[in-house]
């Protein structure tokens, strides 16, 4: 919404734009979405563990448990090695660049819920 320098006081010499930013719920995301959310909720972490709650939490709204470590989720997703011990709060753009085309990778996805199957059938046996 346009606001008029009128309705400001003092007056400025420009026009004003009011934006609403609308949170959306974490359940609504997709998989790389999730997952990319989780690293900024907790970028205090590195983003070897903050990757991997993030899946795992994903996996555990579908029902699914994750039996995979932090280090065979990292392999899986092929982040590369200067970024796995990053925090979140220390990375510019073009590291998350990086992360969302790792993230955004359909064959990374399918290779996490193949691997979780696995180990889960290797558990139950």
């Amino acid at each position: 919404m346009q606001v008029p320098s009128g309705d400001f006081s003092p007056e400025p010499s420009v026009n004003g734009t009011l934006l609403a930013l609308i949170p959306s719920k974490k359940r609504n995301l997709s998989f790389k979405d999730y997952v990319f959310r989780n690293i900024w909720d907790q970028r205090t972490r590195p983003l070897k563990y903050s990757i991997s709650n993030g899946i795992e939490n994903y996996l555990s709204l579908e029902g699914n448990i994750c039996y995979m470590d932090s280090d065979r989720i990292m392999g899986i997703i092929s982040l590369p090695d200067d970024l796995v011990e990053e925090r979140g709060s220390d990375l510019g753009n073009s590291d998350f660049l990086k992360i969302y085309i790792c993230l955004s990778d359909k064959k990374n996805k399918k290779r996490i819920y193949k691997t979780n199957k696995n180990l889960s059938e290797r558990y139950r046996n």
